[in-house]
C-alpha cells in the first residue's frame, strides 16, 4: 500500500493594484482545480499587495502545480506592458 507524500508549497509574489484580484482569484481556482488545499495572506497597500501563499497536497501534484503556477506568474511579468 503506498501513501501519497504530501507536501507544502511556499512562495510569495506582489501584484500591483491593476490586477492582484485576477491574480488572487487565478491561483484560488488552480488550487480548487488541482484538489489541494491553498492559503493566502495578503498584506495590501495602495499601489500593490503582497502575498504570502501556502499550498498543501500530494507531492507529485504540487510539482505539477509549481511549474504551472511559475509560467503564469512569468507570462504576467512578460506582458505587464499589455495591462497598462
Amino acid at each position: 500500500m503506498n501513501v501519497p507524500q504530501q507536501a507544502t508549497l511556499k512562495f510569495r509574489y506582489t501584484a500591483g493594484a491593476l490586477i492582484r484580484g485576477e491574480v488572487e482569484r487565478k491561483l484560488r481556482n488552480l488550487a480548487f482545480d488541482y484538489g489541494v488545499k491553498i492559503d493566502i495572506q495578503i498584506y495590501s497597500g495602495l499601489l500593490e499587495s503582497d502575498y504570502h501563499v501556502i499550498i498543501k497536497g500530494n507531492v507529485d501534484t504540487l510539482m505539477v502545480l509549481n511549474d504551472v503556477i511559475h509560467n503564469y506568474l512569468s507570462s504576467i511579468d512578460a506582458n505587464i506592458g499589455e495591462w497598462l
